[in-house]
């Protein structure tokens, strides 16, 4: 009979390898990390955005407090773009 063979057939009935377990373990472990990578990305994402916005909304209501006009009007020219970064 001699060695294994580490081939059968796929889904399509054509002929393939299959992985060792070890391989099969290992391409599963990499599909968690990208997974993981993908949803810190999303967080990350997520907080830089909800940073811009209070930094928005904090420049909106600090114009009234500006004494110096031309400090005033460069803030309320500013602050529209602010969520145009988001």
């Amino acid at each position: 009979m001699g060695t294994p063979s580490h081939r059968t057939t796929s889904r399509t009935g054509l002929p393939c390898r299959r992985l060792p377990p070890r391989d099969r373990a290992d391409r599963r472990g990499r599909g968690a990390l990208l997974e993981e990578r993908d949803r810190i990305a999303r967080d990350l994402h997520d907080l830089a955005i909800e940073r811009l916005f209070a930094t928005g909304m904090t420049l909106q209501s600090a114009v009234r407090f500006v004494d110096h006009p031309q400090a005033g009007e460069r803030l309320r020219w500013q602050v529209p773009l602010v969520p145009d970064g988001a």
